[in-house]
């Protein structure tokens, strides 16, 4: 789930980023930057774009190739989601789906650059067809590097 985030910018030029707003030495106020995802949800989203495990050695020669081929959403700069504008809640980017990014290609031109990422890191490939990363646990495999989102409670025993 999107954690709401403050921003603090130092009076030494210096910035951190926060679940709460906290006291500074230095007597700056913390601003409200809204919701983000978290670390595991962007995982989840990187894998669920691109197929591939959102961490691992593959991850500099993908995000080149990908980089090429995909735009950032305009509509949420991004981030996959869209702050309330009445400050209490997120909204997840229609334009999107929450995801972040928009294809500039076809499925197949995204598969050729999947395929090529995959001969040089055969053990990157990913399950890209995870449930949605907001409607479920996100559980990483730390040996692959893949998550899995578990939705169905129920199948855990």
């Amino acid at each position: 789930m999107p954690q709401q985030i403050w921003k603090h910018t130092c009076t030494d030029g210096s910035i951190r980023y926060s679940f709460y707003p906290r006291d500074c030495d230095c007597g700056q106020p913390d601003e409200y930057a809204g919701y983000h995802y978290n670390s595991m949800e962007r995982k989840a989203w990187y894998q669920k774009l691109y197929g591939l495990a959102p961490e691992g050695p593959h991850r500099r020669l993908a995000d080149d190739l990908f980089s090429k081929i995909t735009e950032t959403c305009p509509e949420c700069a991004g981030e996959g989601i869209l702050n309330d504008p009445m400050w209490i809640g997120f909204l997840v980017c229609s334009r999107c789906g929450g995801a972040g990014k928009l294809w500039k290609v076809t499925e197949a031109e995204r598969q050729a650059v999947r395929t090529r990422i995959l001969a040089q890191f055969p053990l990157a490939a990913a399950d890209d067809q995870i449930a949605d990363p907001m409607l479920g646990v996100i559980i990483q495999d730390r040996k692959t590097g893949a998550v899995q989102v578990i939705t169905d409670f129920d199948d855990l025993g």
